[in-house]
């Protein structure tokens, strides 16, 4: 993770005032997550900050003050966030439907947002499919994939989630799951597959999540 001590002493774009930044952006995904907690788990809005502050250090000067950084990164990941919790489908964004099932992305400036609607089977799950690739595709740093609309998953439906979760791997990114049902929360663990997305889902505030991708 970008905001602990092992990655911010390995990681270059970070200036040399990177404790106090830290500790600023710290209190930001505290602060946020109290804002947001009833729709997103605490997890999903520190990847959000994450990922802003990594495209605010590889645009910027490593010399900067630390302080102005820290706000650059937190107005981006307000942005960020503000969209990933409602924002309508834009930008030309259009979903994917069969009737059953819908989905479509998001590609804000650092994440990714899926959202998938229905039942996702063996007629359908190609829709889930070429969202999440798309959204891998996009190269953002996290993806965020809302499954709390999903009614149904079975284990052909659950073959995307899996499919993309390596191929974030990969590509040095980080997928979680959001809002996960009860009923899907069961389908990952029964099928042995929890590891995929970096354990066991967890329930949290705004609901449960899972990630994978890259190590933290």
């Amino acid at each position: 993770m970008l905001l602990d001590d092992n990655a911010r002493d390995a990681d270059p774009y970070l200036p040399t005032q990177a404790g106090a930044l830290v500790r600023r952006l710290q209190a930001a995904i505290a602060e946020l997550g109290d804002r947001y907690g009833a729709v997103l788990p605490r997890e999903a809005v520190a990847e959000i900050v994450q990922a802003a502050a990594r495209i605010v250090l590889r645009q910027g000067p490593t010399d900067s003050d630390s302080g102005t950084v820290a706000e650059q990164i937190v107005a981006r990941a307000k942005g960020d966030l503000a969209m990933a919790v409602g924002a309508p489908v834009g930008d030309g964004a259009k979903p994917s439907t069969s009737g059953l099932a819908t989905a479509w992305t998001y590609l804000l400036d650092g994440v990714a947002v899926v959202r998938a609607v229905g039942e996702f089977d063996m007629d359908t799950h190609p829709i889930l499919r070429q969202e999440l690739m798309h959204a891998v595709a996009g190269g953002r740093l996290a993806i965020l994939v809302d499954l709390g609309r999903v009614s149904f998953m079975d284990h052909a439906g659950l073959a995307p989630l899996i499919v993309a979760a390596h191929a974030a791997r990969r590509s040095g990114q980080r997928l979680v799951l959001l809002q996960v049902p009860a009923a899907v929360r069961r389908l990952i663990e029964v099928s042995g597959v929890a590891g995929e997305f970096g354990g066991a889902p967890a329930t949290g505030a705004g609901g449960p999540a899972v990630s994978g991708g890259r190590a933290g």
